[in-house]
């Protein structure tokens, strides 16, 4: 209960600098762009019924017996990310970059725990552990060559990526 659905705000904006009036003398510059955007996401993927508070069978080794255990109340774990970005279009977009970096951190993780077997059961699921991934993206096109009947371009892309575990509960 209170577990089943939750706010996930995001934010985007945009400026399209080569509008400007300061801008509009660089003819070799088709387009500057300078983008920002915020968004908060739930993982989707929980178990069915994981929301709520059940029971599950189990069977006890150490005597030969059975019973119940609860099974874990699971909720969505969080992403949080950050990007800004900058497109530059020169010579008619001829020659196109794009630059993004970006910042995502992901809160209450679904990790299994190991429990004792005096327990019951094995493992649990649980809401616990972060992850922080960062990087850089770097894409670059050319249009090499343009007729009626041949074209040519190019794509180039590079990218830098930090993955770094926070806590695991």
């Amino acid at each position: 209960k209170g577990k089943k659905f939750s706010y996930f705000p995001s934010v985007a904006l945009a400026w399209n600098m080569k509008k400007e009036s300061f801008m509009k003398s660089l003819e070799a510059i088709e387009e500057l762009k300078l983008r920002l955007s915020y968004g908060r996401t739930g993982n989707q993927g929980i178990p069915p019924y994981s929301s709520q508070e059940v029971y599950a069978n189990v069977y006890y080794s150490f005597n030969q017996s059975g019973g119940m255990k609860p099974s874990s109340v699971l909720k969505p774990g969080i992403i949080e990310q950050y990007n800004v970005g900058l497109d530059l279009g020169l010579l008619r977009n001829r020659i196109t970059l794009s630059v993004d970096a970006y910042f995502k951190k992901t809160f209450d993780l679904l990790l299994s725990k190991p429990l004792d077997y005096s327990m019951g059961f094995a493992s649990m699921m649980y809401n616990s552990g972060s992850l922080e991934n960062k990087g850089l993206e770097f894409v670059l096109n050319t249009v090499n060559m343009s007729h009626r009947n041949f074209s040519w371009t190019s794509s180039f892309n590079l990218s830098f990526n930090r993955n770094k575990v926070l806590d695991l509960g």
